[in-house]
């Protein structure tokens, strides 16, 4: 493909994890609610970058020709 058309570039990116509001606006049940918020709090202390972050962070590393992107606070490739 590469041959085919020089102008794609092509990029496989692993984030690892980004602090996004996908735990906050996942679907639950109201009586599990403590449950959320104490899942909430232990993702957002767990996850590397803010999604600003991990996206300036991805654009960047595409920007510099990188094919591969990973894990963006500990395996850059």
């Amino acid at each position: 493909m590469c041959s085919q058309a020089p102008h794609i570039q092509i990029s496989c990116v692993f984030p690892g994890g980004v602090r996004t509001n996908i735990v906050n606006n996942s679907i639950h049940h109201k009586n599990r609610i403590e449950e959320l918020k104490k899942f909430s709090g232990i993702f957002d202390q767990q996850a590397g970058l803010n999604a600003d972050e991990a996206a300036a962070w991805i654009l960047g590393a595409v920007g510099r020709g990188k094919t591969r992107v990973c894990d963006v606070t500990h395996n850059v490739i």
